[in-house]
């Protein structure tokens, strides 16, 4: 079955411009270690490395240890969040303009809304404030973890709504038939 584009239709999905909402599809997270119970992630199976709205950014030493202390912006509050961990790695990366800067890797705890389980994960600190959400979550903080909808907007019920088709269907039909591990385009690399 093919969908076709028809003329005043955007080609971004082949949807019409009102199906489109202004938001971003975002989770609530928490960071137990770094002592953050909220923060708002905006999850991207795009990017490799998550990173963190981490502002005033020190680096200090503790036990012959390289360690950062940083604050985070509360989401409950006007003030911020005083936050400490150690170091784990240095890399240069690039903010979302393709400009290369150095990052402090840390490591901690990261839990996803209400579920009780958490596991560590590797964040990039970064000034995120110009962004709309304090934190990105990479595909590698939740690789094996979840399922993600790769077009959660609109989501599928807007697809569904505007073509007539049982999308969200046709994609747990095709997950049983050919989900397997180590099947993956990627070989698991990538």
């Amino acid at each position: 079955m093919s969908l076709a584009c028809p003329a005043g239709w955007l080609w971004r999905g082949w949807l019409p411009r009102h199906v489109y909402p202004p938001r971003q599809p975002a989770e609530w997270a928490r960071l137990p270690d770094i002592g953050v119970s909220a923060i708002r992630v905006k999850v991207d199976t795009g990017a490799r490395t998550s990173a963190l709205n981490a502002r005033h950014i020190e680096q200090f030493d503790r036990d012959g240890c390289q360690w950062v202390r940083f604050t985070l912006p509360d989401p409950h509050s006007t003030g911020d969040i005083l936050c400490t961990a150690a170091v784990r790695d240095v890399r240069n990366g690039k903010d979302s303009g393709g400009h290369a800067k150095e990052r402090f890797v840390i490591e901690t705890i990261l839990g996803i809304g209400a579920r009780p389980e958490a596991w560590p994960i590797k964040i990039t600190l970064a000034n995120r404030s110009s962004m709309r959400f304090a934190m990105l979550l990479a595909r590698t903080a939740i690789r094996g973890l979840n399922v993600a909808e790769v077009n959660s907007s609109p989501g599928f019920e807007g697809i569904e709504a505007t073509s007539g088709v049982d999308v969200a269907g046709l994609v747990i039909e095709f997950i049983e038939r050919h989900a397997r591990p180590g099947r993956t385009r990627t070989r698991g690399s990538g």
